[in-house]
């Protein structure tokens, strides 16, 4: 795994990173792109990282165009669907096929 730090931070703690945690850390300068944005940054780390189906973070508020096929999406809840989720469901659609075995 590769990691690379943020040019708000000092190149120093890349190598605070790498001790402490064992893996490569490179300060986005030394790949020559402090002044690039986010975006600029996230494109080159999937071209980095040479593959097909790449992790986004979770980012609210994207437009239909922003959406790539293959791309992984990870949110950080999960959802349990509950007997009052079957409920609402049924209500509102008038469909009486439960959603969840159970």
């Amino acid at each position: 795994m590769k990691l690379w730090l943020d040019a708000q931070l000092s190149p120093e703690m890349a190598s605070w990173i790498a001790k402490q945690f064992a893996i490569e850390v490179v300060p986005v300068r030394d790949v020559g792109l402090r002044d690039a944005s986010d975006v600029q940054i996230f494109e080159a780390a999937k071209q980095a990282a040479g593959r097909q189906r790449f992790v986004r973070p979770n980012q609210r508020g994207r437009l239909y165009e922003d959406f790539e096929v293959g791309d992984v999406y990870e949110h950080p809840l999960g959802r349990t669907v509950l007997a009052a989720d079957d409920s609402w469901f049924t209500l509102l659609t008038m469909n009486t096929v439960p959603l969840a075995n159970g």
